[in-house]
């Protein structure tokens, strides 16, 4: 029995070092994890990133995921990928980490509370402001309920729910929010602390949005006094965006000379900070627009109108190759306010700018189609090539879209590594220029001339435009308007024509359920009329008539409640419908007559279903009339002429029951029969903008 001592106590030994061994990787994550969150709290966020993932590896092989260090790793990952604007990254990071933190320490627990807000704030970037409010909500009880009202994590949280107001439109309890905060902040840190900046900021916007400019012009200049404070000379974007809505402050509060005073010095810091390829130029020549506007000075709106023009179609070609449609479409939305800023000095000038009328006619065909034509592009060229050149494809779009995040949020990036990116992005379009013969023409949009090219004697264009008005010295708009560019074969250049508002049109259109013969004849025959004296002819065939003499066939695509309009229909003189001798032809846009399809089988489509219509459906459920007459793909019936008692209801559509599992049902059979992609759109993602976004005519 003596002789196995040694033997059993080197066997207890061993069993206890290895009972034991879990200690030393805990306590090795535990350091990198500290680092991490050391480095984090300094500012250094991607070195903080890279600890993490390091930790979050060494946590995978040893001490599993159901760990704080696992959730601390993952919450330190998720704020470098939210502040790079990797948001569809960091999203479900944080989910993870707040999920793992709810399990383990309850939902009362500070490092809980964290993460809570770090979603929050992930969600407002993304606008995603309905599912942050109640997180944003949960996040403010919280904090008064563990650290207090007084705490600078409890201000924090009342800035964020301040934020997510803003986005949700509820400007009055943004602003309520919001001065609570500034109150707080002030008293922890100070007035001139540079974590005030973004309340001011905030606050000076809430005004602008309530129409408030002396309000608007206090808080602005605050926040633009403070940035020259903290940046003391050094280049930085946030200077003259900040200066930015100070002009636009004062703008609001009839100030017109400082507003157009600030122009020239805003160009000069966002020169210091960026090169005029960033599309913040782009905000920059619209504000150059609006102000010369605002002071009367009308060729030098129009000159800056056109450079506005001419950078967005620039960038809005570049988004098109690399962006999803989907996310294509988000973009375009964005950018909406400044599109319809340009379509509104048009309305009023265009007449007289030859060239801005074949701007506002390119823009138009630009808007219709774009994203859908670029994909095509790639499935075209790719289908010819091998798997390599599809990978490098996809490769290319990560890159531009990494790029196209650290351009819009300076700073997330350090100087190195956005050097690094342009240039692994330049070899691999060079590659691709080379491998890929039409990739230099995919960022090629068809132009006025191009659609000119394809029209024969006697044939016309029309291309019609709805956007918000903004009235000259107006910040705001509200009236819908429509503008329409007269193409013929022969013309010079295209021809704008200023038309009417919707306030004026819509009172002689009937709804649904009151449209019968009679109401239809004293429509389209001049009997009915609006308060003006006007009838439908005066406002929308008057305008157009001397323009469009000599034409026998007119292609048109209409907008907006144009789409209820039939133009064939109407008898301007009381007698005889404009179709007796013209004969017109609807198109989502003219792009297609440049575009000619080619009689192929269609390998892709795109089906529309579940529609809930409101004002906006009653025009696309015409769009999809049309795209159907031109047969472009396959859809839904619930797109079609239903005039069922059952579908309809005081002048508007209902909600078609079971159209969505039909859609369902047809993509199977059409993914049965060969094609390659098959796309659905349902509710309230099926309206007139986004079907022109995915359709190439």
């Amino acid at each position: 029995m003596k002789k196995n001592l040694p033997l059993l106590l080197f066997s207890c030994l061993l069993t206890t070092a290895t009972q034991a061994q879990p200690a030393q990787p805990t306590a090795e994550i535990d350091s990198i994890v500290t680092l991490a969150l050391t480095a984090q709290r300094g500012g250094k966020l991607y070195e903080a990133y890279e600890l993490a993932i390091a930790a979050k590896e060494k946590c995978e092989q040893s001490i599993g995921k159901m760990t704080t260090q696992y959730a601390s790793c993952l919450h330190v990952m998720s704020v470098y990928l939210g502040v790079s604007g990797q948001l569809d990254q960091a999203v479900p990071v944080t989910l993870e980490a707040l999920e793992i933190r709810r399990t383990l320490l309850g939902s009362r627990h500070e490092d809980y509370g964290k993460t809570l807000n770090n979603l929050v704030v992930q969600y407002f970037d993304l606008g995603l402001y309905e599912k942050a409010l109640p997180l944003a909500e949960e996040s403010l009880a919280l904090r008064k309920e563990v650290v207090g009202a007084e705490h600078a994590e409890y201000t924090s949280s009342l800035i964020n729910l301040g934020k997510v107001h803003f986005g949700l439109r509820n400007y009055a309890k943004s602003v309520e929010l919001l001065e609570q905060a500034l109150v707080l902040r002030e008293k922890q840190l100070g007035a001139n602390h540079p974590r005030t900046l973004p309340t001011l900021q905030l606050l000076g916007s809430n005004y602008i949005a309530l129409k408030d400019g002396a309000k608007a012009v206090t808080y602005n200049e605050r926040a633009v006094a403070l940035t020259e404070q903290i940046l003391q000379g050094r280049p930085d974007i946030t200077l003259p965006m900040t200066m930015q809505n100070l002009a636009m402050a004062y703008a609001l509060n009839g100030q017109f000379e400082l507003e157009l005073a600030l122009q020239p010095q805003m160009d000069s810091l966002l020169d210091l900070a960026t090169d005029r390829t960033n599309p913040l130029w782009v905000q920059r020549y619209n504000a150059w627009m609006r102000a010369c506007r605002n002071n009367g000075k009308t060729e030098e709106a129009v000159e800056w109108a056109l450079k506005t023009q001419a950078a967005n179609a620039a960038w809005t070609l570049d988004k098109a190759v690399w962006m999803s449609g989907e996310d294509l479409y988000e973009q375009l939305q964005q950018s909406n306010d400044m599109v319809h800023e340009v379509f509104s000095l048009a309305a009023d000038h265009a007449a007289e700018y030859p060239a801005f009328a074949q701007s506002c006619y390119d823009d138009a065909l630009l808007y219709k189609g774009i994203g859908l034509s670029s994909q095509r592009f790639f499935e075209r060229e790719l289908s010819q090539k091998n798997v390599a050149a599809s990978q490098e494809v996809q490769e290319w779009k990560r890159l531009r879209k990494q790029l196209s995040e650290a351009e819009a949020r300076p700073g997330s990036r350090s100087a190195d590594e956005t050097a690094a990116l342009k240039n692994n992005l330049a070899l691999l379009e060079s590659r691709l220029i080379k491998d890929l013969g039409g990739f230099t023409q995919m960022r090629h949009n068809p132009t006025w001339q191009d659609v000119q090219a394809a029209l024969r004697p006697g044939e016309a264009s029309v291309e019609f435009l709805r956007f918000t008005y903004f009235q000259p010295t107006e910040i705001t708009a509200n009236d819908i308007r429509y503008l329409a560019l007269v193409l013929r074969s022969g013309d010079a250049a295209p021809a704008a024509v200023p038309l009417c508002f919707d306030k004026e049109m819509l009172p002689l259109l009937p709804p649904d359920s009151l449209r019968n013969e009679q109401v239809l004849h004293d429509l389209y025959h001049g009997i009915t009329k609006n308060e003006t004296g006007k009838n439908l002819a005066d406002l929308l065939w008057s305008p157009l008539e001397p323009l469009l003499r000599g034409a026998k066939t007119i292609y048109y695509s209409p907008a907006g409640n144009l789409h209820r309009v039939n133009f064939a229909a109407l008898a301007p003189d009381g007698k005889t419908p404009l179709t007796e001798r013209l004969h017109f032809r609807p198109l989502l846009s003219t792009r297609s007559l440049a575009t000619p399809r080619k009689s192929t089988k269609p390998t892709d489509a795109l089906l529309f279903g579940g529609i809930r219509f409101d004002a906006d459906s009653l025009e696309m459920k015409t769009a999809l009339d049309l795209l159907r007459s031109e047969g472009s793909i396959f859809l839904s019936k619930n797109t079609g002429s239903s005039r069922g008692d059952d579908s309809r209801g005081r002048g508007k559509w209902r909600y078609l029951r079971g159209t969505e599992k039909e859609v369902n049902d047809i993509g199977q059979v059409m993914e049965r029969s060969g094609f390659v992609r098959v796309e659905k759109r349902m509710g309230a993602q099926a309206c007139e903008e986004r079907l022109k976004v995915f359709s190439e005519n």
